[in-house]
């Protein structure tokens, strides 16, 4: 799966993002997801085999909701975008350690989409 995501990466669309990389990095360090979720597969995709990955970047409500959701790298281009949306904003997320986060933006996340194999 490894070669395939990096394939899917060179070939991938992407956006301008708002966030500094090393900032992102620190900020995914301090968050935890409180509330996990499913990734669904959309169903056209899933009809019509695809895979591929979406990488998104966020912010954090008071409440730990994603926020702000920005789509920064996908491949196939949009195929999973909506999808991975409604996935990320069923998430919820918390600070690793006690504490009060006075700055919650910028966070990031990646969802891959693979078929299983049926052998």
């Amino acid at each position: 799966m490894q070669d395939k995501l990096s394939l899917f990466k060179a070939n991938a669309f992407k956006s301008p993002s708002r966030c500094d990389s090393e900032f992102t990095k620190a900020q995914n360090a301090r968050y935890k997801i409180s509330a996990p979720f499913q990734v669904q597969y959309p169903i056209s995709a899933l009809r019509d085999k695809k895979e591929g990955f979406v990488n998104m970047e966020f912010d954090l409500s008071q409440d730990g909701i994603p926020i702000n959701i920005n789509i920064i790298e996908s491949y196939p281009e949009r195929m999973f975008n909506r999808e991975s949306e409604r996935n990320l904003s069923r998430a919820r997320y918390e600070l690793k350690s006690a504490g009060i986060s006075t700055n919650n933006t910028c966070l990031s996340v990646q969802l891959n989409y693979f078929l299983q194999d049926k052998t």
